[in-house]
């Protein structure tokens, strides 16, 4: 009898702890899939958040010189950009000392510069965004202004600036023709450059206007930073904001945060 109590005793223990296992494989199994579901929910809230943005995905040229470039140990404006709006690709082929104009040459080595008019023909075909930026480097080595041409296939001359930014439109409009978005950024008022002559008595001003009469021409759209964003280093506060012993030239990482992702991002959404 005690034999047969105790084989019962057992038994019920072993029904007791399958009924305990299967729950347990319940719970966890159920727990499991709340995981999987919630991970799957934050997937599809992230691709949801993602497919209203046109920049998703989209690959990004940049040219200029180097406010586009990246300087130093700093992050440049088309990098956040493309982290931010998780872009597949940067393609900056920006440098240090460029001008829009050819002809000009560094002070150093006496090599040519990086003439943005012609290299922005070096930029991937599969950019789906250009942005392209200068004309304070032709401002600081005095490139002479020129003048504008009455149509858009008279000669040019781009040692001259109003041709060098003729050449730089042309140049654009030819390569990309698949309906790519192209975009000019004006840079932010930098130091005292707007009322400053340059060594053949011009300011920064003078660039500036011919600028944007050149890209309005070529039906060309720009964000202009000297007037949208709020960031002006002839102002002593805000050099803090930039490179090289507050220059007020270079954009720290804060800098370009603060005031040109945002503002060209949302530029890039309109084009």
């Amino acid at each position: 009898m005690k034999a047969q109590k105790g084989e019962a005793g057992i038994k019920i223990l072993i029904i007791i702890l399958v009924i305990l296992i299967i729950a347990m494989g319940g719970i966890l199994g159920y727990k499991i899939i709340q995981d999987e579901e919630k991970a799957v929910m934050a997937v599809s809230e992230e691709e949801i958040l993602n497919s209203n943005n046109v920049l998703f995905h989209k690959n990004l040229g940049a040219d200029g010189d180097s406010l586009t470039a990246f300087c130093s140990n700093d992050t440049t404006y088309t990098q956040q950009i493309c982290d931010n709006n998780k872009m597949s690709n940067l393609n900056n082929i920006a440098k240090g000392g460029a001008t829009i104009a050819t002809g000009t040459t560094y002070r150093k080595t006496g090599e040519n510069r990086h003439w943005i008019c012609q290299s922005v023909l070096n930029l991937n075909n599969n950019n789906d965004y250009i942005l392209v930026g200068g004309g304070i480097n032709d401002y600081a080595n005095s490139v002479p202004l020129g003048s504008i041409t009455e149509n858009m296939t008279a000669s040019i001359n781009s040692d001259t600036f109003y041709g060098g930014l003729e050449l730089l439109c042309r140049n654009l409009l030819g390569k990309f023709t698949n309906g790519q978005k192209i975009g000019f950024v004006i840079n932010h008022k930098i130091n005292d450059t707007f009322k400053t002559k340059n060594s053949i008595g011009l300011t920064f001003n003078d660039y500036y206007q011919a600028i944007k009469i050149v890209l309005n021409k070529y039906s060309i759209p720009f964000i202009d930073l000297s007037t949208e964003s709020c960031f002006n280093t002839e102002l002593p506060i805000y050099k803090e904001y930039t490179q090289n012993d507050h220059d007020g030239i270079h954009p720290t990482t804060i800098g370009y945060q603060l005031f040109y992702v945002d503002k060209i991002t949302a530029f890039l959404k309109t084009l």
